[in-house]
């Protein structure tokens, strides 16, 4: 049993060094040997930002958090919340084996699933909430020990495309803890987070096409700038004027999708975008952004137009109206990726835009 003094107002921070930057997580194998902790040993705390799956492989592991104290054995599985203060320490008497499976849960969240981040956000309660379905469902235990045991072989595995299948196994993860919340617990986030910021996203999205200040949105919620401004990131992923010029250019993408067929120069085609008319889209209500992505154009251009035959031909911008190298795409929002192999019919390059999202 855990010592009567202690107290996780020490906890150590601990600073996870993931073992591939791309993937955002460290997972490993630890075996403890068989001893005995006595009441005096110390038995510190400890706490990351990332989330923590623990899944027992043999013997028995004790875990405490702020809020419980459980017992596990082989086959068990516990979820652990970000930046919650936790301890481990092996069954008395049982040398255990366990993999430890840390993960930054945001970093994982695509276009496509999104729309789920702020299930998993912990606004009202921690991920620990969760272990009732480990606890209550044989099935999802055992679903969830195979993954965490997959993510585990393929990251040590180190095959060709294990980035693949251990980024599917986490979201495959999400999943399991998504549809076996029988209770509610990830819908309660979802009404706290997304109810709140709704007066917010309607005005954004009648108001597409005008100028939106941050000042005038914040007052729908009565907060302070900084205050909204890290509010709504944490609720909806992405900061608020990416969320603005990503609505924005998804919306224009869907219109030039119905129009396509009658106007074609830096329109979609097959759900791609020209640099230009993605810049024109973003222009109309954000200037300064534009003039940002328009200086970073001309330092990077001058630099490479001797070298890349490519970006030697000129055209008249249909940003500034003067003549020079094929922009580049140095500032745009994160959500815009460059199909570099792709090319319209003038030779500009093209930005690809996900289907799903038109």
């Amino acid at each position: 049993m855990p010592n009567a003094v202690d107290t996780h107002a020490d906890a150590v921070n601990e600073k996870v060094v993931y073992q591939n930057p791309l993937l955002f997580l460290k997972v490993w194998e630890l075996q403890g040997v068989e001893r005995v902790r006595r009441p005096t040993d110390a038995w510190p705390w400890h706490y990351h930002k990332e989330v923590e799956f623990l899944a027992i492989l043999e013997g028995g592991l004790e875990v405490q958090t702020m809020t419980s104290l459980t017992m596990l054995g082989p086959g068990d599985v516990m979820v652990i919340g970000s930046s919650r203060p936790h301890r481990t320490w092996s069954a008395i008497g049982e040398a255990v084996r366990y993999i430890v499976f840390q993960v930054d849960l945001v970093r994982h969240f695509d276009q496509s699933i999104l729309p789920y981040l702020h299930h998993f956000s912990e606004l009202t309660g921690p991920l620990d909430d969760l272990n009732y379905i480990f606890e209550g469902n044989p099935a999802a235990k055992t679903e969830a020990h195979a993954l965490i045991a997959e993510i585990y072989g393929e990251t040590y595995g180190g095959k060709p495309g294990y980035e693949i299948a251990v980024s599917a196994s986490i979201k495959r993860l999400l999943l399991l803890l998504l549809r076996g919340d029988d209770r509610g617990v990830l819908r309660g986030t979802e009404e706290a987070g997304i109810a709140r910021m709704r007066p917010v996203l309607d005005y954004v999205e009648t108001r597409l096409g005008e100028k939106i200040a941050v000042d005038d949105v914040r007052r729908l919620l009565g907060m302070s700038y900084h205050h909204f401004i890290k509010t709504f990131k944490r609720t909806m992923g992405i900061p608020f004027v990416d969320y603005v010029n990503y609505n924005r250019i998804k919306k224009s993408g869907a219109i030039a999708a119905h129009d396509r067929s009658e106007h074609h120069g830096g329109q979609l085609r097959g759900g791609h975008l020209e640099h230009g008319a993605v810049l024109q889209i973003v222009q109309a209500a954000q200037p300064a952004f534009a003039k940002r992505v328009q200086a970073a154009d001309a330092q990077l251009t001058a630099k490479n137009s001797e070298n890349n035959p490519l970006t030697n031909r000129t055209r008249t911008s249909p940003i500034c109206s003067r003549s020079g190298p094929t922009p580049s795409i140095v500032g745009l929002p994160f959500f815009l990726r460059i199909d570099r192999n792709r090319r319209s019919p003038c030779g500009t390059r093209v930005l690809r835009i996900p289907a799903c999202n038109l």
